[in-house]
């Protein structure tokens, strides 16, 4: 059998590979499901990403996706038009704040500390595809962030990324390696800009009513 080493960083994104050197590829977490099961899920989030995720009602977005399996913490409602691919591969803590437009691919499953603030239009992936294999095959890697973290607007976290507890992404960032905890990051690739106090406790507010 083969044996697995601890993941390595190739400055892009984060593989794992067999003693033997041949890449391991990881499937969706929607491969669980069976083909029908899948189709089914499949067209009702992508249903709900067209129709649900525009209601300007804040419990029933949170509860359509909490019926597809999505974990969210207490007071933590993502804002409208904000879209979900693999709902069931999602877990929010308590009072994470989701702007408008953001995209959460939890193919390969986004986990987030309490009280995490993602700006509008940020985006967390976690597939992509090894343009160097003939086959061109997907790999889905997870991204964690901590608690008490700022992603900025526009920013953009790619797979296997973990971004410490109060980290903050800038604005229009690209994200693909570590962030360490209390570091504040930015540009394209993301470079440390600096450290943050990590004297903090703040707590984020749900958002208004209709938002």
């Amino acid at each position: 059998m083969e044996s697995y080493q601890i993941k390595v960083q190739d400055g892009k994104t984060f593989r794992e590979y067999t003693d033997e050197g041949k890449r391991i590829y990881h499937k969706s977490m929607g491969n669980d499901m069976s083909k029908l099961h899948k189709a089914v899920y499949y067209a009702v989030t992508l249903w709900g990403n067209r129709v649900i995720n525009k209601l300007p009602s804040r419990h029933i977005r949170k509860w359509f996706y909490q019926l597809l399996g999505a974990r969210f913490g207490e007071n933590c409602f993502p804002c409208r038009r904000v879209e979900i691919l693999l709902p069931k591969g999602l877990e929010l803590g308590d009072r994470v704040a989701i702007g408008w437009f953001a995209e959460l691919d939890a193919r390969g499953g986004i986990a987030v500390g309490h009280d995490t603030n993602i700006s509008s239009h940020a985006k967390l992936i976690t597939g992509s595809h090894d343009i160097d294999d003939p086959d061109f095959k997907a790999d889905f890697l997870p991204i964690h962030i901590g608690h008490h973290c700022w992603i900025g607007t526009g920013a953009m976290i790619l797979q296997g990324v973990n971004i410490g507890d109060g980290a903050v992404v800038a604005a229009g960032a690209v994200v693909n390696k570590d962030v360490d905890a209390w570091t504040v990051v930015g540009g394209v690739p993301a470079k440390v800009l600096r450290k943050r106090n990590d004297k903090v406790d703040y707590k984020t507010g749900k958002p208004p009513i209709f938002y």
